[in-house]
């Protein structure tokens, strides 16, 4: 079996202190209506730290799902085209990816919000003509 980098020291203390602590207090303040300019920093606190982390990979990840969730990552940018935005999206998959992969709370609600999306798939609008745009999606 794989072992995972994102469960040991000193890794298992940034996911906890520079990615899970600032997003819940990010996300906290939002849902208080209490968000202040400077707390938006938070999003670059964990970018970096994301960054920092070994890039979730099939060589460095041990859940099915995971894997799963690397393969939609790469599949997304096989499309994508806004350069402007790849690195901030590349951070926000890399993330999902490695809190999914570290914290079984997490992991267990991603999973429900998936298989709530799968049961109502019918129900959800499709994408309209054209869209992404052309110029910022390759097919």
């Amino acid at each position: 079996m794989v072992q995972s980098p994102y469960v040991y020291d000193p890794v298992h203390n940034l996911i906890v202190n520079e990615i899970k602590a600032p997003l819940v207090e990010l996300l906290d303040a939002v849902i208080d209506h209490r968000l202040r300019p400077e707390q938006l920093l938070l999003v670059r606190r964990v970018v970096k730290a994301v960054n920092r982390l070994p890039m979730p990979a099939h060589e460095n990840i041990r859940l099915k799902n995971s894997h799963l969730l690397v393969d939609l990552r790469d599949e997304f940018f096989s499309h994508e085209r806004n350069a402007g935005r790849e690195k901030a999206l590349l951070a926000l998959f890399n993330a999902v990816i490695i809190v999914y992969e570290y914290d079984h709370y997490y992991r267990n609600r991603i999973d429900w919000l998936l298989k709530w999306l799968v049961e109502h798939y019918g129900e959800w609008e499709p994408l309209k003509p054209n869209r992404p745009r052309r110029e910022q999606w390759k097919e």
